[in-house]
């Protein structure tokens, strides 16, 4: 067995840089979707590209699901075969990982949601939102209150969003954090349960847990963990030594990355398929793209740029919308605009703002992660030796 080249800091850029631009895609395809109307029906070269490009945020998030996968099923597998495994570290790894940048997520989401609702009174606000084509899903009607509730919140601080409860406020986006965090509940069960050199009772009461986790989820969480899976399934096949010398020669990661391109802008509009389907072509083609380019390197520079890309790409999935949500009420007040060099100007000025304003929020948050975890297991072991 072998594994993928690191960069020097021990991270593999191609996944830094996949990290990166998924959620850079996110953003920009909610934006776009706030601002311009009519760009499907647009016949003109420039805007055709503009919106193939601009309308990839859901297979983004796929894409996250894929490469959540391959680190955190990766490390995992790491950590159990060599028999270190801590349930203890490994939760506080995780939910520091997690709370840190979402608890602050959705403290700035009501805030800036009362600035739209309550002191400029935005009809994005009231309605506007649910409509899939807007790049939202708040509830009509009378519902509409109860995503701002206390209870809501609560229930997205502990990942029961679009399980018991509404992604809170505007940040839809957030419905994919709580099927992550119950994909890094049920790994490390299933992980046990398969691992001969564990004790009966340790994989009996491990597959019990995850088969009772699995049975009061919603089934599109279950089916869509299959997609984490493929991750996990592209990390084993990159510490295999025959494909990683495969995979390192010039040229191999082409035909996987033509794959996933044909995937994204052919296959929606050459066949009529169900979206799940499209979800499934989108995260097996893009396993095969993980597997291929984590076996290569990268130039010193093209290196750092995607470790910064990545550092705050949780943060801006986590912190955009609410931020565009505002923008757009406080410019336009959820007017469509037909797509032009002007709005498109004002369109990148918008974005650049939304990447500043989550990078300070990653300057403030999420960049103490990893002194909060040593903290936190030292911490532990101090309890442990008392």
């Amino acid at each position: 067995m072998t594994n993928p080249p690191e960069s020097e800091s021990g991270r593999l850029p191609w996944v830094d840089l996949a990290r990166g631009l998924a959620a850079f895609a996110v953003a920009a395809g909610h934006l776009r979707y706030l601002m311009f109307e009519g760009l499907e029906q647009d016949d003109r070269l420039f805007w055709r590209f503009f919106d193939l490009l601009t309308a990839q945020g859901h297979a983004a998030v796929i894409v996250f699901f894929v490469l959540s996968g391959f680190l955190v099923g990766g490390s995992v597998h790491n950590a159990i075969c060599q028999s270190h495994f801590s349930w203890p570290r490994y939760w506080i790894q995780r939910l520091t990982r997690l709370w840190l940048v979402l608890l602050p997520a959705l403290a700035l989401t009501a805030l800036l949601d009362a600035l739209g609702r309550d002191v400029i009174g935005g009809s994005l606000y009231t309605g506007l939102l649910a409509s899939p084509s807007r790049g939202g899903s708040l509830p009509d009607g009378e519902a509409i209150g109860a995503i701002w509730s206390a209870s809501t919140f609560l229930g997205n601080a502990l990942f029961l969003q679009r399980i018991a409860v509404p992604t809170f406020g505007t940040n839809s986006p957030l419905w994919s954090l709580s099927y992550e965090f119950w994909y890094y509940a049920i790994f490390p069960l299933v992980m046990i349960a398969a691992h001969r050199q564990q004790t009966r009772t340790a994989r009996m009461s491990s597959a019990i847990l995850a088969s009772l986790i699995c049975a009061v989820l919603p089934l599109k969480v279950v089916v869509y963990g299959v997609f984490w899976g493929l991750g996990y399934a592209a990390f084993l096949a990159g510490r295999m030594s025959h494909p990683v010398k495969w995979r390192q020669l010039r040229g191999a990661w082409l035909l996987p990355s033509l794959i996933f391109a044909a995937v994204l802008f052919w296959l929606p509009g050459a066949l009529r398929l169900t979206p799940a389907i499209l979800d499934a072509a989108t995260a097996g083609s893009f396993a095969l793209v993980l597997w291929a380019l984590s076996a290569r390197r990268m130039n010193s520079i093209p290196a750092a740029l995607s470790r910064r890309m990545a550092d705050f790409s949780y943060t801006l999935y986590l912190t955009h919308f609410p931020f565009l949500a505002l923008v757009m009420t406080a410019f336009n007040d959820a007017e469509l605009y037909v797509a032009s060099s002007k709005f498109l100007l004002i369109y990148c000025f918008i974005l650049t703002c939304a990447l500043a304003y989550a990078w300070c929020a990653w300057w403030l948050f999420e960049r103490h992660t990893r002194s909060v975890q040593r903290l936190l297991n030292r911490s532990l072991s101090k309890h442990r030796t008392a």
